[in-house]
């Protein structure tokens, strides 16, 4: 019968969260953008292709057809 209790929510949580809003972006380290990582692993012509077919674009623009 603990359904008709009701929820008290427990301080961890919200003292987790007290800690991840502190932090500063400087804090910890930036990464490249997702489409940067992926430009250099297969480089521009082929990350385009990619993130446009992912993205749902109907068909290739133009300039990534050059």
């Amino acid at each position: 019968m603990n359904a008709a209790e009701p929820h008290i929510p427990s301080r961890g949580a919200d003292l987790l969260l007290e800690h991840v809003t502190a932090l500063e972006p400087a804090d910890y380290p930036q990464r490249p953008a997702a489409r940067e990582r992926l430009e250099r692993i297969v480089g521009g012509y082929l990350a385009r292709l990619l993130v446009g077919a992912l993205s749902g674009s109907r068909r290739p623009r133009r300039h990534d057809l050059d």
